[in-house]
């Protein structure tokens, strides 16, 4: 049906009419918010038009000689079959040191792997640790661990790993906390950090002595159902 609308022209006139409107919800605003010069395309599944990677909308529509950044944006997704993968430059840092200074907040990345992938892909967790940890001192060295870990593996209900303990599966990761730092960029996003020296997933290293070695011993682990925590001061209110 997506496909359909997209192919449709007064379809399209529809959605840019709306995606233009004002909303109470900045984030409904969204592309008023981020624009076409925010929104860089990094994966085209197909490979074609890979001239277009790494490019913002805007850039890639006058490339492509569109004059519209949305036609760009629904023809892509239309010829992509919705496949295309994107950065978006609209986050600010004061915000992120703010959540991060939440108790209740993981950190993890949901960045995809193919095309020109976001530097969180190869970067999140050393960036935490050398940026957020050790220079702008938002979180202590243990808490950031503890977001990243165990906490992080409880909220889908993991027991089993995210702790080192007797009978859990040993995923090990040893760095320099006086060193750790990312080096991805938006321009270079396959970079592996600086300061890891070893990592074991379920035993086995897979990085030892800052060389990634051919293992690839990891697995799915899927999420399972949670026990009931007791209320907190963080919980919602009851309704009524």
């Amino acid at each position: 049906m997506t496909l359909k609308r997209l192919g449709d022209p007064s379809a399209r006139a529809a959605m840019k009419k709306e995606m233009l409107a004002e909303h109470d919800c900045a984030w409904d605003n969204f592309w008023k918010w981020t624009g076409p010069a925010g929104i860089v395309v990094s994966q085209i599944p197909s490979g074609r038009r890979q001239a277009l990677l790494g490019k913002s909308l805007e850039e890639a529509a006058r490339l492509d000689g569109v004059s519209d950044p949305l036609d760009l944006a629904f023809d892509l997704l239309r010829d992509e079959a919705l496949g295309v993968g994107m950065v978006s430059h609209s986050q600010d840092e004061s915000v992120v040191e703010r959540f991060l200074g939440l108790p209740f907040v993981n950190v993890c990345t949901d960045a995809l792997l193919g095309g020109r992938p976001h530097p969180r892909a190869y970067g999140t967790y050393p960036r935490l640790l050398g940026r957020y940890v050790r220079e702008r001192r938002v979180i202590s060295l243990e808490e950031a661990i503890r977001k990243m870990t165990s906490q992080a593996a409880l909220a889908f209900g993991l027991a089993d790993v995210g702790r080192l303990a007797p009978g859990i599966r040993a995923n090990v990761v040893v760095f320099d906390p006086a060193t750790i730092t990312d080096a991805a960029t938006y321009e270079e996003p396959v970079a592996f950090p600086v300061g890891v020296e070893h990592v074991l997933v379920g035993g086995e290293f897979v990085v030892m002595r800052g060389e990634s070695l051919d293992a690839r011993p990891g697995r799915v682990v899927r999420a399972r159902p949670r026990p009931t925590a007791p209320p907190s001061r963080y919980s919602a209110p009851p309704t009524r």
